[in-house]
């Protein structure tokens, strides 16, 4: 089974319009490798990753803070999210029984 955390994730609107960036760490709580992901839900853009690291710890984190301060310079109104709590699981995972 493999799970993993988004680290930060940022919400960016303009119009009607909305993008969603978010640093994701397949293996947390280490750090690396990590990944950049990217989505455009209002015109059905799934997420998908702008940038990876293997070896750069910080490497993820820097690209996303960019990216959306690149954003924000376009005109875009970015907010971020609190995400830190938030897991992805990969597989199914049977509900722990409650012991009495």
């Amino acid at each position: 089974m493999s799970t993993g955390a988004f680290a930060n994730s940022w919400t960016c609107q303009k119009a009607d319009l909305t993008r969603h960036v978010l640093v994701f760490y397949p293996d947390e709580p280490v750090r690396l490798p990590c990944k950049v992901m990217y989505s455009k839900p209002t015109e059905n853009v799934m997420p998908h990753p702008l940038w990876e690291s293997e070896n750069t710890q910080d490497y993820c984190e820097q690209k996303a803070t960019e990216f959306v301060a690149k954003l924000a310079s376009m005109g875009w109104r970015c907010t971020e999210d609190d995400r830190r709590q938030d897991t992805i699981e990969e597989s199914e995972t049977t509900p722990a029984q409650a012991s009495g």
